[in-house]
């Protein structure tokens, strides 16, 4: 159970990460405060 949790967390700090390379192509690069805060909101879905 705890190997699929931490699957699951993998598996969206990866998406976050792809979603935010697409945004920074687009927009140029975001503040890091701002990107942390993204990061931890999906990583913790």
């Amino acid at each position: 159970e705890e190997l699929v949790a931490r699957e699951r967390r993998r598996l969206a700090l990866e998406k976050a990460r792809e979603v935010r390379e697409k945004l920074k192509s687009k927009v140029g690069t975001l503040s890091p405060s701002a990107e942390l805060i993204r990061e931890d909101r999906d990583a913790g879905h």
